[in-house]
């Protein structure tokens, strides 16, 4: 599945959003340094795609999202600890493997 990847600096503490769409379907993620982050529970395949490529933990964390969404996989601290170019080899990384 090719997954078009869109990462943006929510909040300069190092905020992301991963967004990915196919098809119909658009499939999320939040992650900050501050708070463990997640995605909605019919995102499974994006998941299953990130965690595929050995990627950093992250938890279903408390906002009001589903409890039942299932713990994921992203590889976001030693690329955001770069700064923007973190942000831009994440980018590259995934339409890589995509």
């Amino acid at each position: 599945m090719l997954l078009m990847v869109e990462v943006m600096d929510l909040a300069r503490g190092g905020a992301l959003y991963i967004q990915s769409n196919a098809v119909s379907s658009t499939a999320w993620c939040c992650w900050s340094r501050e708070s463990s982050y997640r995605l909605s529970p019919d995102h499974g395949a994006v998941v299953e795609w990130l965690e595929s490529r050995g990627m950093l933990w992250l938890e279903p964390h408390h906002l009001g999202f589903d409890d039942e969404c299932e713990p994921m996989a992203v590889d976001l601290v030693s690329l955001t600890d770069n700064g923007r170019d973190g942000y831009e080899m994440l980018i590259e990384r995934l339409r890589t493997d995509g």
